[in-house]
């Protein structure tokens, strides 16, 4: 058996999904910061460039190296293999099965919660929820707080429930997605 690498560079935005945008493997990638200078800058880079947080889905209290990347490597790796077939047969006009629409369907409930920003947003309310718990500057306590945001994401995403109910709204009318950065946009057709 063979060694496996583990991945440190977490794509909030799968790298089978900007491909479709990429020219030579190469996309450009638009910047408008925060602050006075709000001009928007222009960048090319490859599509392992972008998109991404080094260590985003890390869990700290993995026995393992690889038990710390589960998230990475097995919950979004087998989401991102699923939605990777469906997109493709949607693409070359391929009936989907019943599988193929449900693993997209849980892409893009992913693709909502999967962001860094997503991720800063549970741990303020993990934190907030805890109320005065979490001691300020305690490593373990930030720990358990990050940890618990990464469960909350990962729940969300599994919640047959809401998986179901995007299923149900697919089969019942087209959309439009629109991928942003830091958020997914949904059009009705």
């Amino acid at each position: 058996m063979g060694v496996v690498s583990i991945p440190r560079d977490h794509h909030y935005l799968p790298r089978f999904y900007l491909e479709r945008w990429a020219t030579s493997g190469t996309v450009h990638r638009y910047m408008r910061p925060r602050g006075p200078s709000r001009e928007i800058h222009r960048k090319s880079a490859p599509v392992s460039a972008v998109g991404f947080q080094r260590d985003l889905y890390t869990i700290s209290s993995g026995i393992t190296p690889h038990d710390a990347q589960w998230l990475e490597m097995q919950f979004f790796q087998q989401i991102d293999d699923r939605a990777a077939v469906a997109v493709a047969k949607l693409e070359n006009r391929q009936p989907m099965t019943g599988s193929d629409r449900i693993g997209f369907c849980q892409f893009i409930l992913s693709m909502l919660h999967r962001t860094a920003a997503r991720l800063s947003f549970f741990r303020a309310e993990v934190s907030r929820r805890m109320g005065g718990a979490i001691e300020v500057g305690n490593e373990e306590h930030s720990q358990m707080v990050r940890e618990a945001a990464l469960q909350t994401m990962a729940s969300l995403i599994s919640l047959k429930d809401s998986v179901r109910r995007l299923f149900e709204a697919d089969r019942k009318r087209s959309w439009v997605i629109s991928v942003r950065c830091d958020s997914v946009v949904f059009a009705r057709q």
